[in-house]
């Protein structure tokens, strides 16, 4: 308010320059300058009121406007991740469609905008968050391509604080599942999430949902569509018939901002939660290309702790496929765990180490077209940050390797989870084992790989 009548008074005493321009021509007495500086600041007073009559913006850690009472407010915030990738791999070329055993290159891996704010009050919030994909994936079952710069739509929910404690939502957002996939991508420790999030993760669902929060616990749970469904209709094939998420999570230490991310500073208090987490869909029975009828359960626990410049995250996860064939019922188990720890020795530099394992059933390799044949994928993940400014400012310096052979990586279609085109029964068929994620590896049919990335956040 004091900058604000400071502004006033000159805009003031420029109006009013002629005026005293004129009386300096004639004698003036004292009371005649304090009627001037008085009629000044009045008229300043009146300006400033105006404005907080009127609304504000600015920026609180978002760009926002917003009406006087706040009972409306619109943030806008968003960023960018900008990366360089050196792939290093042995391969026959039998496998996949790169062709080379060094890759490297630029590469925009995001470009976020996001509003948000509330309506009408407080209690009654939104989002709607979008991104310009990076590369090149053709969903060949939607006939519709991602990437080279198109901008596809990522949240678009609206969330209503009940009060006491309970909250509900509505729309197409991140389920209550992996609580990796439902941290924000900018405060991932690595370049990006790991490989078990990568096959096992929820993405974005449609749906609803409810929340109920204590003093340090809440939980909540979800009726959606299955499982990525980001962006689908509800007649799609992608869709589930139905499906339910649970989740609960209980904090021992600490703040809930302090764990939205995986790092501490140095002299930071502890804080440490556990979490638990429950996923089951039904199939969708709609079209004759699925040679089985296929319903999903998953589920997962997770810890936390940090402090003092330590952290430590840790997640084990499993998902199992039952199969209606017609003549008989069959299934199949995966599972996948990871640990991750960092050390942050400065207050803006810090080194991490992670592990990533995933087991997939034995009869994934019954029959298909599949080149290579373990069970079992290791990934080691190492590397440095540096904070210019927080999250705000990160520069991530890391190398993912796969400690043996993996196959074709593809991009967006062979997952674990029973969604995309042809399902669970796409393990069968395509030469693709795991997601790619679009981290880096490529796959190889022998020896080891391994990507180096330098990545460059900007927040906004």
């Amino acid at each position: 308010m004091k900058n604000s009548k400071t502004i006033f008074v000159l805009a003031g005493a420029a109006v009013g320059f002629n005026s005293l321009a004129a009386l300096a021509a004639e004698p003036v007495s004292r009371d005649e300058v304090r009627a001037i500086v008085s009629e000044m600041l009045a008229d300043a007073e009146t300006r400033s009121s105006l404005l907080a009559g009127g609304g504000d913006a600015g920026y609180d850690k978002n760009f926002f406007m917003a009406s006087a009472d706040g009972n409306y407010r619109l943030n806008i915030s968003g960023y960018t991740q900008f990366q360089y990738i050196m792939n290093f791999r042995s391969t026959s070329n039998t496998i996949t469609s790169y062709t080379d055993e060094f890759n490297s290159g630029f590469a925009m891996r995001q470009a976020k905008i996001r509003l948000s704010g509330n309506v009408v009050n407080p209690d009654l919030t939104f989002a709607i968050e979008g991104q310009f994909g990076s590369g090149d994936y053709y969903d060949w079952w939607n006939g519709e391509v991602f990437g080279n710069g198109t901008f596809t739509l990522d949240d678009a929910y609206v969330n209503y604080n009940v009060g006491n404690g309970w909250s509900v939502r509505g729309g197409q957002y991140k389920s209550y599942f992996l609580k990796e996939d439902n941290n924000a991508d900018v405060y991932t420790m690595s370049s990006q999430r790991g490989m078990v999030n990568a096959a096992f993760g929820q993405g974005r669902v449609q749906g609803i949902g409810a929340k109920y929060k204590g003093e340090n616990w809440w939980v909540g749970a979800d009726i959606t569509d299955g499982f990525r469904t980001q962006n689908t209709d509800y007649t799609s094939f992608n869709e589930a018939d139905f499906a339910i998420t649970g989740r609960f999570e209980y904090r021992f230490a600490g703040t809930d901002d302090q764990l939205k991310d995986y790092t501490s500073m140095p002299g930071d208090a502890m804080g440490a939660m556990i979490g638990a987490a429950v996923h089951f869909q039904l199939a969708n029975n709609d079209s004759d290309y699925f040679s089985a009828d296929a319903n999903y359960l998953s589920w997962t626990v997770d810890g936390q702790i940090e402090g003092s410049g330590l952290s430590l995250f840790g997640a084990i996860v499993g998902g199992h496929n039952f199969f209606n064939t017609g003549s008989g019922y069959s299934d199949m188990s995966d599972f996948g765990f990871t640990v991750q720890g960092a050390w942050r020795f400065a207050a803006n530099d810090e080194i991490f180490l992670r592990y990533d394992g995933i087991l997939l059933d034995d009869n994934r390799w019954t029959s298909g077209t599949n080149t290579v044949s373990p069970s079992y994928f290791s990934f080691l993940t190492f590397g440095y940050n540096h904070y210019f400014a927080g999250h705000a400012a990160k520069l991530t310096i890391d190398c993912i390797m796969s400690l043996n052979r993996t196959g074709a990586l593809t991009d967006d279609y062979s997952r674990i989870v029973p969604t995309g085109p042809g399902g669970p029964d796409d393990f069968y068929y395509s030469s693709g084992l795991l997601p790619s994620n679009s981290n880096g590896l490529l796959g190889t049919d022998k020896g080891l790989e391994a990507a180096l990335r330098f990545q460059f956040q900007l927040m906004f």
